[in-house]
């Protein structure tokens, strides 16, 4: 999750995370979907959800999926890096779900 918000934008102010989570996609061994509730100094409580190939922090890829996520890092964007990725795709719903209401 530090390794998420390090990739902050400037302008927002701290990245302050509140709550994650992450859902495993089956059928897979390498594609995680990460939930992250968090706060900005000037942005309320917002979710993004990112992918990655590992949650540990030896990963390789960590790219952003939905707008939340693209408006807050710096992070690749995942739809133009493989276009299969989408913010509507299965693991999105799952992992913000994970974090409950």
């Amino acid at each position: 999750m530090r390794a998420i918000m390090a990739g902050g934008l400037p302008g927002w102010g701290t990245l302050r995370p509140e709550e994650a989570s992450a859902w495993k996609s089956p059928g897979t061994d390498k594609v995680y979907f990460i939930a992250i509730r968090f706060r900005a100094e000037n942005l309320g409580p917002e979710t993004g959800v990112w992918v990655s190939d590992s949650l540990s922090a030896d990963r390789e890829l960590l790219m952003s999926l939905d707008e939340a996520a693209l408006r807050a890092t710096t992070w690749p964007n995942a739809s133009t890096v493989d276009t299969s990725f989408g913010p509507t795709m299965t693991g999105v719903k799952e992992a913000k779900a994970c974090l409950g209401p």
